[in-house]
């Protein structure tokens, strides 16, 4: 798995990083890659479904 890297980096757009990673890791990596859009390349974005979707939608009571 690759990702952005900045803990004890100088470069605020952070570094490129490898990680091994075991199977459940890549199997839970494998359903955030799936609730994204396909136009999405980030599985920690906003989900446009649930809480903080939406400003717009009234939270339920």
């Amino acid at each position: 798995m690759t990702s952005l890297s900045f803990k004890g980096e100088n470069d605020p757009r952070g570094v490129k990083a490898t990680w091994n990673v075991g199977e459940p890791v890549a199997r839970a990596i494998t359903v955030l890659e799936m609730l994204q859009p396909l136009d999405v390349d980030h599985i920690f974005n906003r989900l446009d479904h649930g809480a903080g979707g939406h400003k717009d939608a009234a939270m339920p009571p």
